[in-house]
Parts: C-alpha cells; structure tokens; sequence
C-alpha cells in the first residue's frame, strides 16, 4: 500500500511537479512496546532518506 502511495503521482496524470516520499516500515513482534516500534519505524525512515529520497525501507 505504501509502495502505490509512493509512485501514485507519476501515473495519476496531475499537474503535480514532482513528489518524493520516504516511510520507515516495522512490523510489531510480541516483545515490542509501542515505543520500541515507532523507534523501529523511525531509524528506517531516517536510513530511507540518508540512502536515497522516494523509498520504502522496511525493517
């Protein structure tokens, strides 16, 4: 789902310029607490970035 959020703008045939989007995805295992996933969630978020904008890094 974010993958097709991510490239929606060049097929949808707006007048948008350009739009890059970055995600930082985790998946929760039982020993995780909410803080621990949105932690988990952030570092690849912030690598996404760091390695190259318009990409989904997930964990």
């Amino acid at each position: 789902m974010i993958e097709k959020l991510r490239v929606t703008d060049k097929r949808s045939g707006t007048q948008v310029q350009s739009i890059t989007a970055s995600f930082g995805v985790a998946e929760y295992q039982i020993v995780d607490t909410l803080e621990s996933l949105i932690n988990k969630a952030d570092k690849q978020f912030y690598e996404a970035k760091q390695l190259s904008r318009n990409r989904v890094m997930p964990v």
